[in-house]
């Protein structure tokens, strides 16, 4: 098994043609395949993109990049051939790679997002739960809406307007009103 350090876009064109950049739901083949070539080329030091083959055929591969001034490192994209009998070899191997060049940045973590389960993560590297991705759809209409003031009901129903009491707490003063906030 030969591990390659992939720097240029030639690598990433040979990963298409062998059918094994995965689709991202989120990231088009052909929007990943633009940015990472670029990013090989405008900044390589930030890139990480090992392969690992046998003979001619591609069995494994990582996509990492370092985001600057970061602790971290982060993986985009891993891919192991499930039935090749050395694909846990391979996970280690590349994993170990990318442990170094992580470390060979001064960098102390490594971070990934995945859309699968993440307890084979867990359970054979020990990663561990940093945070929780959230999303949210900016509707069609966003600017519409903002200028119009209907920012409250971006997400759906508006929560029910607050009133305030005439007569505050003994003690307390009704705090001023700010307008346009």
């Amino acid at each position: 098994m030969r591990y390659i350090r992939v720097r240029s876009g030639l690598g990433v064109d040979y990963m298409v043609s062998q059918g094994v950049l995965m689709n991202d739901p989120d990231w088009p083949q052909e929007d990943l395949v633009e940015w990472l070539k670029g990013a090989l080329v405008s900044s390589p030091e930030s890139i990480f993109l090992l392969q690992a083959y046998d003979g001619e055929e591609i069995k494994g591969f990582v996509v990492a990049l370092a985001p600057e001034k970061r602790e971290h490192t982060f993986v985009l994209q891993a891919w192991m051939k499930a039935e090749d009998p050395q694909a846990k070899l391979i996970a280690d191997m590349c994993f170990y790679k990318l442990c170094l060049w992580t470390d060979s940045l001064g960098r102390r973590f490594v971070r990934a997002e995945t859309n699968r389960s993440v307890e084979a993560f867990y359970r054979k590297w020990n990663f561990v739960e940093k945070s929780r991705i959230i999303e949210f759809e900016l509707p069609e209409n966003i600017e519409e809406r903002l200028i119009s003031g209907q920012h409250g009901t971006l997400v759906g129903k508006a929560p029910e307007e607050v009133k305030e009491p005439d007569n505050p707490p003994e003690g307390l003063s009704k705090p001023p009103v700010e307008e346009g906030v």
